[in-house]
């Protein structure tokens, strides 16, 4: 029922861009709900003593939103904040060691807190302005530290 309901939502972004930037809210607030908190953070946001790590993939209904979040005809309609909290959300704690990042977009991921990420690993994927990487990353890739 949820993947449907999210479908559906998808739909109203394509059949009615007046309603575009609502349905793309709703979706944003179902993975902010259905997702599970970063590890070591409690779901407002405040850490926590206890270890709570995230499953190696999302939930199918979550994931859904997530790619419905993502195409081109939804993007326009998201705030960037929120890509940028969503992409937080699942780099969290990731260990990128030895990973092909080839074309993966890494746009509005904040990747400071990422062991194991290397400068090919970010000439290789996709990053825009609000990508955020550690300063040593940043000034290996020909990026300014500002």
């Amino acid at each position: 029922m949820r993947i449907g309901g999210v479908l559906a939502l998808e739909q109203v972004v394509q059949d009615a861009p007046e309603q575009a930037t609502h349905a793309a809210q709703v979706l944003g607030h179902f993975v902010r709900d259905r997702a599970p908190p970063r590890p070591g953070y409690a779901p407002d946001g405040e850490p926590t003593p206890t270890d709570t790590s995230l499953p190696t993939i999302p939930e199918a209904d979550v994931q859904v939103a997530l790619t419905s979040l993502t195409r081109p005809k939804s993007r326009a309609h998201v705030d960037q904040s929120e890509m940028l909290s969503f992409a937080t959300l699942y780099l969290a704690g990731a260990r990128l060691f030895g990973a092909d990042l080839t074309r993966a977009d890494l746009s509005w991921a904040n990747l400071t807190d990422v062991p194991g990420l290397t400068p090919e690993q970010v000439r290789s994927a996709r990053i825009n302005a609000e990508t955020v990487l550690p300063p040593n990353i940043r000034t290996a890739v020909g990026l300014s530290t500002t």
